[in-house]
């Protein structure tokens, strides 16, 4: 992301599952201190309380994905889970994708 504004950088628009919210990079293996307040930031925007259920996924298989579940449920949140197949498996079923942005990240 941009450290000026907090924008993505990314080339392509990505594609996801209808409703979903785009945290990009939250699934890698230590997050700085920006990204863990992204993260948390983010999820406590979403949900009402920790015993929401917060639907976390990516492509299939994406280990990203799953760190991101066990950081989730590390901050407390009870009703985290993995859906494995993500876009890909959505789309094998034959259910529609539609276009997502990034959330941007916060640089204040």
């Amino acid at each position: 992301f941009d450290d000026l504004d907090g924008a993505w950088l990314v080339g392509a628009q990505h594609m996801s599952l209808p409703g979903a919210v785009w945290l990009p990079e939250v699934g890698r293996g230590s997050l700085e201190p920006v990204m863990q307040r992204y993260l948390s930031d983010n999820v406590a925007n979403l949900v009402t309380n920790n015993n929401d259920v917060l639907v976390v996924f990516c492509q299939a298989d994406c280990w990203m994905s799953w760190n991101a579940v066990q950081r989730l449920t590390s901050m407390g949140y009870t009703e985290v889970r993995w859906y494995a197949e993500g876009v890909d498996g959505w789309l094998d079923q034959g259910w529609n994708l539609v276009p997502v942005d990034p959330v941007p990240v916060n640089v204040d």
